[in-house]
């Protein structure tokens, strides 16, 4: 009975080696990018303005997450979701952070917004 041998091709071993790091360090640099945004927060609650900091946000992770990150830094658009989430009361904020940060919040706007800031905290 013969058996048969499988391999990788020619260079196999360099893509391996190529794609084991970079996977590391895409993976390094999500918990770091959720490591900022905690403390971000956290810092913004010890100058008591958390949730208003936010509620900006959890709307540019709204938008990010409706397929409309294009419109992350248009105060239009960031008003009308904070104000369809907050209500006609809330005093909208415009989202100063890069937007690499708000696709790293996207799915935390699956979470009701007391469950997404408890989250971060």
């Amino acid at each position: 009975m013969a058996t048969t041998h499988t391999s990788l091709p020619a260079g196999g071993h360099a893509v391996r080696a190529l794609i084991v790091p970079l996977l590391l360090i895409f993976a390094g640099a999500i918990i770091i990018v959720y490591a900022l945004v905690a403390a971000l927060v956290l810092t913004s609650a010890l100058h008591g303005n958390a949730a208003t900091d936010w509620v900006s946000f959890y709307a540019a992770g709204t938008l990010v997450r409706e397929g409309q990150g294009a419109r992350l830094y248009d105060f239009a658009a960031q008003a009308a979701v904070q104000r369809s989430i907050f209500g006609e009361n809330v005093q909208p904020n415009a989202y100063p952070l890069p937007a690499f940060v708000a696709i790293v919040l996207a799915p935390l706007t699956a979470l009701p917004f007391a469950a997404s800031f408890s989250v971060v905290l």
